[in-house]
Formats: C-alpha cells, structure tokens, sequence
C-alpha cells in the first residue's frame, strides 16, 4: 500500500513538472524558458527515481547524485539567462559545465575499481567536485535573489518561480548530501515530499503569472547593449540610494 502510494506520487510530481516543461515550448524565445524546460525534465526524472525504495530500484545513488547534479546545472542556466545577470551562458561556460559533470561521474565510478589506499583520496577529490557543483548553485541563488530584492526589476511571477526553484534546490542538496548518513527510507520520502512542492508551487505560479509569456530582466543585456552606448552618465541605485551600477560615461566623468 505504501509502495503504491510513493508510486502514484512519484507519477503525477512528474507529469506537473511535464505539464510545466510544455508550457515553455511557446515562450521558447524568451529569456530563461528552455532552460527551465530542460530543468523541468530533470526534475521529473528525479522525482521517478526518488519515489520507488531501493528494494525495488535497486543501486540507483549514482543516477540519482548525477541527475541532481544536471539539475543544478540547469537551475543555474535558468536563473542567469531569466534575469540576465550573472555570466553569459556561452559555449565555453556550458563545455565547463559538462566538464565538471563528467568529473562527477568518474569520480563515483572509480570509488568502485580504485585500490583501498587511494579511496579516502578518492572520496576526498569526489566531495570537492561535487561542493564546487552544489556551490554554483547555490551562486544561481544569489543571482535570483540579487534580482528580486535590490534590482527588484523581475515580473511577481518571475521573481516567485525563481524563488521556489531556488528554496527546492537548497532542500534537494541538503536532502542528497544526507542520503549517506541517514536513513534511505526517510530520506527518499523527504526528496519525493520536497519534489512534489516544486512542482506544485511552480505550477500555481507560472499558470496564474504566465511567467513566461512576457519578457525577463534585461539585467547586464541592458548594460552592455543600452547603458554603455550612451553618451550621457548614467548611475543606477538601489531604493536605499546605494550605487548598483553606472555606465562608461559616469565612470569617466567621475573617476569611478
């Protein structure tokens, strides 16, 4: 009864985060909406994973670990071209990205050939990669917050999806780096719990807002492709008159 209960959960978290990716095909031009459809795809691939026990999925921490690490990678792809803020997702940024991932898989995958002695180097090199992973993400939260509260420049819907992907991240990494010490069964339960949230709550949000259906910050786009050609100076402040950001002219004007 509990299995099949964790199963019909686990399916319909998917078929939301589904329903979400779809609604992004239409809106496929505006900034962030692929990247949010590909981070949907992963979450519904995350949520199948985390609903079944290990008895019936058998040793799935590596494809959970590796898919979660995708998802980061697409969190931090969505919050830096939603808000336009953060670096350019160029082909170099998203060849290191892979990169970093492979390191991930390999990492794993050598814990199991490599000799004793070189396991704790091993587990140590593999913690590294992965906190150097879980910390762009959490790089992609600084950005969303950054955006929402001192540039407050992002629609209510944006702001609000970007905040329950940002929060459901940081659960889902607390929840992944604890899968070792605590007990699987209660953790799985957490992942699926936390996974169904997203999904709701992101739902709620992108059908009431249509978050995608207008455009997102121009963050540094406005910078590089409005700000700096003009010739006036020009200062941009927070509401609390604090210096965010100034163009070239202001900078040569006042030696900034």
């Amino acid at each position: 009864m509990i299995l099949t209960g964790r199963l019909v959960v686990g399916a319909v978290t998917c078929l939301g985060f589904l329903a979400l990716g779809a609604t992004t095909l239409e809106h496929r031009s505006r900034p962030g909406a692929l990247p949010f459809g590909f981070l949907c795809l992963l979450l519904a691939v995350f949520s199948l994973l985390v609903a079944p026990p290990e008895a019936v999925l058998g040793n799935s921490l590596l494809v959970r670990i590796v898919t979660f690490e995708l998802i980061i990678v697409a969190w931090l792809l969505f919050a830096v071209t939603y808000t336009g803020r953060g670096p350019v997702a160029s082909t170099r940024l998203l060849l290191g990205l892979a990169g970093l991932l492979m390191l991930v898989i390999l990492g794993i995958k050598a814990t199991s050939v490599v000799s004793a002695e070189a396991v704790g180097l091993l587990f140590a090199t593999n913690y590294i990669v992965q906190s150097f992973t879980s910390a762009l993400g959490v790089y992609g939260l600084l950005i969303a917050v950054r955006s929402a509260v001192v540039y407050d420049d992002l629609p209510p819907g944006g702001s609000r999806l970007l905040m329950i992907c940002g929060v459901g991240f940081v659960c889902l990494a607390v929840l992944i780096t604890a899968i070792s010490s605590a007990s699987a069964r209660v953790t799985l339960d957490a992942l699926l719990v936390v996974s169904s949230l997203i999904a709701l709550s992101s739902l709620a949000t992108v059908f009431r807002y249509e978050v995608f259906a207008g455009a997102g910050s121009a963050g540094h786009l406005a910078r590089k492709q409005v700000l700096d050609e003009m010739d006036a100076a020009v200062v941009i402040v927070d509401r609390a008159e604090r210096v965010l950001d100034c163009n070239e002219a202001f900078a040569d004007l006042f030696g900034v």
